[in-house]
């Protein structure tokens, strides 16, 4: 069985979460995606920046991290590192982690 991952990664504005969010899920890439506004603070080339952001976490598994990765970067266009982390999922309620299992499309 395919392990589930939470998948993070982060893009400038509401919309653009949302868009990239329902593109995900349209896919079938994951079964549920959770989507909250933060501060993102980064260390970069000649100091700190700092900018607000859309937070983008996907529950999916691990066979389809290759094409949400690719939506992931699509949606970024040019930028030079985008953000993409990847936790795995490994206690959860049963029920719960059957209904994940269940709602990703695996064909």
């Amino acid at each position: 069985m395919a392990e589930l991952i939470e998948v993070h990664t982060t893009v400038e504005g509401q919309e653009k979460a949302a868009d990239l969010a329902h593109d995900i899920l349209r896919a079938g890439l994951a079964a549920s995606i959770d989507l909250s506004p933060v501060t993102r603070l980064v260390r970069w080339e000649t100091g700190v920046e700092e900018t607000g952001a859309w937070k983008v976490a996907a529950l999916t598994v691990d066979t389809r991290l290759p094409a949400l990765r690719q939506r992931i970067e699509r949606a970024h266009g040019d930028a030079v590192v985008p953000p993409i982390l990847t936790f795995p999922v490994t206690t959860g309620s049963e029920a719960y982690l059957e209904w994940l299992h269940n709602e990703i499309d695996l064909s």
